[in-house]
C-alpha cells in the first residue's frame, strides 16, 4: 500500500510523517523503518539549504544525516541552492534497498519527498518506481508530493492505482497524522487495503 501527501508548501508534511513515525516506533519498536526525510537546514533566522534524514534501520537507531541542499552557484542548482546529486544517490542505494526491504514480513518505508531537488539525481525516480512496484501488505510506503502539477514524475506517480494521494490542509494536518498512524498500525498486522481506503476517504485527492 503507498500512500503519499500532497499540500501547498510549508503545510507541515514532512512534520506530519515524523509524528506518524513517533507514534509508530511507541506502538512497534522493532519495525524496520526504511527510507528518508527531508528538512531545512538553517543559520539563526535564515534557511540556507536542506538535508536528507536517512532511516535505514530498526526504529530504536539514530537517523544519519546529510546535505542535499545548499544556497550556492555549483551545478546543478534548483532556484538558488545547489543540489548534491551524489548524496541523493547515496541515500537511495543505503536506505531504498530493495534487497533489504524484500527480506522484511513488515516494513514501513519513507520517501518525503518525491521533489524538484531530489529527481534530479538521474537514479532517484527509477528507484522509487521499482520499490512501488514490489512493495505489497504488510509493508507500507509513506512518502510526500509536491501539490504542483508540472513534474512529470510526480504525475506518473499520481496515476498509479496502488497509490493514494492525500490532501494536507493547515486545519487536518494534526488529525490526518492521529488517523495515518492508526491506519499504518492496524494495516501492518491485518487491515486490508480496501479497509484502509475506507478510512482515509475524507483525504484522498481525486487526480482524474
Amino acid at each position: 500500500m503507498h500512500l503519499f501527501l500532497t499540500g501547498n508548501p510549508g503545510v507541515g508534511k514532512t512534520t506530519c510523517i515524523q509524528k506518524v513515525l513517533a507514534i509508530l516506533r511507541r506502538k512497534i519498536p522493532s519495525l524496520l523503518i526504511k527510507g528518508f526525510y527531508t528538512k531545512e537546514c538553517r543559520e539563526g533566522s535564515q534557511r540556507i539549504g536542506f538535508d536528507l534524514v536517512s532511516l535505514n534501520r530498526a526504529a530504536v537507531a539514530a537517523p544519519r544525516t546529510e546535505i542535499l541542499a545548499r544556497v550556492g552557484q555549483k551545478k546543478p542548482k534548483l532556484g538558488k541552492y545547489s543540489v548534491n546529486v551524489d548524496n541523493v544517490r547515496n541515500v537511495v542505494a543505503r536506505s531504498l534497498s530493495l534487497n533489504r526491504i524484500r527480506s522484511q514480513s513488515k516494513a514501513l518505508i519513507i520517501i518525503d519527498e518525491v521533489g524538484k531537488m531530489e529527481i534530479l539525481c538521474d537514479g532517484f525516480f527509477p528507484a522509487v518506481e521499482k520499490l512501488l512496484d514490489i512493495t505489497q501488505l504488510p509493508s507500507i510506503i509513506l512518502g510526500t508530493i509536491p501539490i504542483s502539477k508540472k513534474i512529470p514524475q510526480v504525475d506518473a506517480l499520481k496515476a498509479r492505482e496502488d497509490t493514494l494521494i492525500l490532501m494536507m490542509t493547515k486545519s487536518n494536518r494534526d488529525e490526518l497524522a492521529t488517523v495515518l498512524a492508526s491506519v499504518i498500525f492496524e494495516a501492518l498486522n491485518s487491515v486490508s487495503e480496501t479497509s484502509a481506503k475506507e478510512l482515509l476517504s475524507s483525504y484522498i485527492v481525486d487526480v482524474d
